[in-house]
């Protein structure tokens, strides 16, 4: 079983809170925004923020929130019994 101090580290990045969930909608924007900038400036495309856009920020989101549905599952399961 994993120890105490690491299932703390991971309930602090992927519980999800609504201010997480404000941070993950600014960043998606954020990534989209700087996509087209670097195109209109440079003229070229590039890939790094498309893809945290596109894959990165909304797999986090889903992982995120599994992780939050389990967990608060798991203690009004515990609170029950």
């Amino acid at each position: 079983m994993a120890s105490k101090k690491k299932i703390g580290e991971w309930n602090k990045i992927l519980f999800l809170n609504w201010k997480k969930a404000f941070l993950v909608l600014v960043l998606e924007f954020a990534s989209i925004m700087l996509h087209n900038l670097v195109f209109a400036v440079f003229g070229f495309e590039e890939a790094l923020f498309f893809i945290i856009a596109i894959f990165v920020i909304p797999a986090y989101f889903v992982a995120a929130s599994v992780f939050t549905v389990v967990d608060l599952i798991g203690k009004t399961t515990k609170i029950n019994r």
